[in-house]
């Protein structure tokens, strides 16, 4: 089983373009799963998907905390 784990959005940044803010959206990539954990605060998670070549559309599940 391979998992991979990426930081969507949360207060701090660490590449140009990424947008930080209060709060925490984290990918979960499980083999072929995907799972949301959060959304965060506001847009930031979208937009760093966006912007990282996420694609969200392809999310089963999302979990909030």
């Amino acid at each position: 089983m391979s998992i991979q784990i990426t930081t969507l959005s949360e207060n701090t940044v660490s590449d140009e373009g990424i947008v930080a803010e209060w709060g925490l959206s984290i990918l979960v990539k499980a083999d072929d799963h995907k799972i949301l954990f959060d959304t965060g605060l506001s847009f930031s998670a979208a937009y760093n998907a966006h912007i990282l070549g996420i694609e969200l559309s392809q999310v089963e599940k999302i979990i909030l905390s």
